[in-house]
């Protein structure tokens, strides 16, 4: 008991607990991308609005510094040595909100109107760029600098043009700047770039999860296949010793019982002996498919006639109730004949005791996806669910008087041929079994 629990929990639930840790793992690294990405997202925002503020305090200082009015020189020296820093455009506004001094190419039209409305110091996208200004909201008024104020108005506000005959009152002149957010870009790229990699990664890791996962189920079957050929190899060298130990005696008690059955007089007596007789028969029967499941010898495969196979199988078994259907048969195939008519025979014998009385046994053999092909269907009760797999192996019987040893057998000798044997209940009822060999 404790072993088969052992072989359940490492063919069953390692391989399950290895794909689910695989696909949880995936998901939370999905989900550490996404928010990586988001978080980043948040954060080249902050950087484009402190590279905006860096650019406007380094423009005004320089203005401050001329100590005069800018002029376009000015400006020009001013964007070349703030290239590097992302500076595009810079312009200084005149009091009808037109840029009177500039520098570079603007990314867009420039219209007071539309700057006011914005909040100042704070970047709006345009095109590849970014376009902060300086420039105070409209007053409650609605007057702005290019409407006049009336004459009781406050004064106008630092950035603002001097009145006619006045002077510009000293702070920093309104002015507009355009600016790629070059810090920006070079983090959402690597970003970018990670997000890709992670996107690759997550499905590889999680592929490569359920991989492993399948690897160990394969593992353990084919340790169990191992396990299950060293039994077999036993049991082969158990055939052949009861072979050489009870084959002699059981035949010299089988002679015996006959001679006694034939020379008795009394019908109970005679009966008595002939059930010696049947019984020894068939313990002949269950030796010789020991002697014949245990034989490993080398196939000799031919070029044959598949449907002669065929009806040399239904011949031995019984013509009268069972239906050939050869006319999909291939001319030729390699095939060992001896073995193949064999392995058929128990298939046939099989599907002939399981159906009923009056009803036939179908047999055909036909080539489908580059493979030779026997079928056989029989109008029984078919194969218990969940005894599909089971039932090939060795001493796995549903009859009273039967070895186990049959469809073992032919699992074998359709093996040795490189082919494979399949069960299953036909949805009409009874079971269908199909050997499939592949040319060899």
């Amino acid at each position: 008991m404790a072993r088969i629990t052992s072989i359940a929990f490492w063919e069953i639930w390692v391989p399950r607990t290895i794909g689910a840790l695989a696909l949880a793992l995936g998901l939370l690294l999905a989900t550490m991308i996404w928010y990586i990405h988001r978080s980043v997202s948040q954060a080249s925002t902050v950087l484009v609005r402190g590279q905006a503020i860096e650019l406007l305090n380094a423009t005004h200082r320089t203005l401050m510094r001329l100590g005069r009015p800018a002029q376009p020189g000015d400006l020009d020296d001013l964007l070349e040595r703030t290239r590097e820093q992302g500076l595009r455009y810079v312009a200084l506004l005149g009091a009808d909100g037109k840029p009177a001094v500039a520098a570079g190419a603007p990314a867009g039209p420039i219209e007071l109107s539309r700057l006011i409305g914005t909040e100042p110091m704070n970047p709006q996208p345009i095109g590849d760029r970014f376009r902060m200004h300086n420039i105070p909201p409209r007053p409650p008024d609605g007057r702005g600098p290019h409407h006049p104020p009336p004459p009781d108005a406050p004064p106008p506000p630092e950035w603002a043009d001097a009145p006619p005959g006045g002077a510009r009152p000293p702070g920093p002149p309104p002015l507009v700047l355009e600016f790629e957010p070059l810090k920006a870009l070079a983090v959402r790229s690597q970003v970018r770039r990670t997000a890709w990699v992670g996107m690759v990664a997550v499905p590889l890791f999680v592929l490569g999860g359920l991989g492993l996962a399948y690897l160990v189920r394969q593992r353990e079957r084919l340790t169990q296949r191992i396990e299950h050929g060293r039994r077999l190899a036993a049991l082969g060298e158990m055939s052949a010793v009861i072979a050489h130990e009870i084959r002699n005696p059981l035949a010299s008690l089988k002679g015996h019982a006959q001679l006694l059955t034939e020379s008795l007089d009394s019908d109970t007596r005679q009966a008595k002996a002939a059930r010696v007789v049947s019984e020894a028969v068939r313990i002949q029967n269950l030796i010789s498919d020991l002697l014949d499941f245990s034989r490993t010898g080398a196939l000799d495969r031919r070029p044959v006639d598949p449907a002669e196979v065929l009806h040399a199988a239904v011949e031995e078994v019984d013509s009268e109730r069972i239906a050939e259907d050869a006319e999909g048969a291939p001319p030729t195939w390699a095939l060992d004949a001896p073995h193949m008519k064999q392995a058929l025979s128990n298939v046939l014998r099989n599907a002939v005791q399981a159906a009923p009385a009056g009803t036939p046994v179908q047999a055909s053999v036909f080539s489908a996806d580059r493979c030779l092909v026997f079928e056989v269907r029989d109008h029984g009760p078919g194969i218990p669910v969940g005894e599909e797999e089971r039932i090939f192996e060795p001493f796995r019987t549903g009859k009273t008087r039967g070895t186990g040893l049959g469809l073992a057998l032919v699992r074998r000798i359709v093996s040795q041929h490189g082919g494979t044997v399949v069960a299953r209940n036909d949805p009409r009822g009874g079971a269908v079994f199909r050997v499939s060999i592949p040319r060899g």
